[in-house]
């Protein structure tokens, strides 16, 4: 394979990983609990986003398939205070494409923000 047709295969491979990135859709989690997020899961029909630990103010984004059924998240967050907040909240369809929503973590409450960016609290179960 020449130089060329090598810079052109890469090129076409990070161009389609950019439209892969821009176009699937994704979760973000914000902890603004006074603790550190121990572990964070959301839950889809096909799987589970792992956000991990996340300290105090910190916020992380991971992406999820465009084909991921439908039904609604469900979360698990448990703080390094010995709280845990788990419930469901919010939707999702297929084929929600650029779709980006938010889960903000605080120690009582969790608040889902739709792609609209509307507020919702949340009705979580506490333990």
């Amino acid at each position: 394979m020449t130089l060329k047709a090598l810079s052109f295969v890469v090129a076409i491979a990070i161009i389609l990983y950019q439209v892969y990135v821009i176009t699937s859709p994704s979760v973000s989690l914000l902890n603004s609990s006074d603790s550190e997020i121990v572990e964070g899961n959301i839950g889809l029909n096909n799987g589970e986003l792992s956000f991990g630990q996340l300290q105090d103010g910190e916020d992380k984004a991971l992406s999820y398939s465009l084909l991921s059924g439908s039904g609604e998240y469900t979360y698990y967050f448990r703080l390094s205070n010995n709280t845990i907040l788990t419930g469901t909240c919010g939707d999702f369809k297929n084929f929600e494409v650029s779709k980006r929503v938010i889960f903000m973590v605080s120690n009582k409450k969790v608040i889902y923000a739709n792609s609209n960016g509307e507020p919702h609290v949340c009705r979580s179960t506490r333990v």
